[in-house]
């Protein structure tokens, strides 16, 4: 007879799983919870086996975003982009121009690309949608969640160099100073640090916004009127009446007259329709002309020409009035 109490267990043999089987078999509660973007190396030092890595990304269940960078839960967003953008660049890499305007915020068309400003002999190069750029100017990121973003101004300033509408161009910076995402100063030092070549429309929209403008169409008749030679007014100054103030967009101070630049922003509602007829009753009845354009008035060659003489016939009805010498 066997004794069993003496005899030795034998080893089990190891257990081999097939790649496969990993999509079916629900995951244990202890396996890592992996980043939405990742490389594959990342992806081994979490603890997932290189075979299983490399099987997710040979049958798509892990979605190639850039060589080597693949989103671990399809389909991908903006912000996956963004961070496949960062990893293909290396560890210096920040995200800039369109790409990252969108993350702030900024008005600009959904991006196709993503540009990525790296050091110079990194080696990275462009792909796809990603647009690769060494720079011996590269800024450090800004302190924010998500990926790393080059300084909004310096974003701005890579944008801008492609761009071809100069109200496009306007619109983008009035917002970023107006939301506080950089200062004029800001701007003014990196067109003269970056190329010289593609950056006339930064030159004019950043000369607009030294004139105080704060959107493209406030900018477009600002440099109308001056062009003409009317003066004597200040753009986006605040106005007291009572004991509240507003915001003019063009303001002659002797002539007491306020023009208004009626976007479509401020005036489509008609709660905000109602709003701007209550304080123009209230800036008349304290002595303020006020005169209404709509940025429609101001297109084309036609449309400004008209719109320089109406504004110069309405000064000159205001100082006849107030016995004030023409100009």
């Amino acid at each position: 007879m066997t004794d069993h109490a003496d005899h030795a267990e034998l080893p089990e043999p190891d257990l081999v799983i097939p790649d496969w089987l990993d999509d079916w078999v629900p995951p244990p509660e202890d396996r890592p919870v992996l980043p939405r973007v990742l490389t594959i190396r990342e992806a081994v030092a979490l603890g997932v086996a290189t075979s299983t890595a490399s099987h997710r990304a040979r049958v798509g269940r892990w979605h190639r975003l850039a060589p080597g960078v693949y989103l671990t839960k399809p389909p991908p967003i903006r912000l996956d982009h963004l961070a496949a953008a960062a990893l293909h660049g290396g560890p210096r890499a920040v995200v800039s121009g369109a790409a990252a305007l969108a993350d702030y915020g900024l008005p600009v068309r959904p991006p196709s690309q993503e540009l990525v400003l790296v050091p110079l002999g990194c080696g990275a190069r462009s792909g796809g949608r990603i647009v690769v750029r060494p720079t011996a100017r590269l800024p450090e990121p800004e302190l924010r969640p998500g990926p790393p973003l080059a300084p909004p101004a310096r974003a701005i300033a890579d944008h801008v160099l492609t761009a071809r509408d100069l109200g496009a161009v306007q619109m983008v910076l009035g917002a970023a100073i107006q939301d506080d995402l950089c200062t004029v100063a800001e701007l003014t030092a990196e067109l003269a640090a970056g190329p010289r070549r593609g950056s006339r429309l930064f030159r004019e929209a950043l000369q607009d916004i030294n004139h105080n403008a704060h959107s493209a169409q406030e900018a477009r008749a600002g440099r109308l009127l001056r062009t003409a030679g009317v003066s004597g007014f200040e753009q986006n100054v605040k106005v007291p009446f009572g004991t509240r103030w507003f915001v003019a967009d063009f303001l002659w101070r002797a002539e007491r007259a306020i023009l208004e630049i009626d976007s479509r922003q401020y005036h489509f509602r008609p709660e905000d329709q109602a709003s701007t007829r209550r304080r123009d009753q209230l800036l008349q009845t304290d002595g303020w002309a006020v005169l209404h354009v709509a940025p429609s008035e101001l297109r084309g060659a036609e449309g400004g020409r008209a719109f320089v003489t109406l504004v110069q016939r309405w000064l000159a009805a205001l100082r006849r009035r107030g016995g004030l010498p023409t100009r």
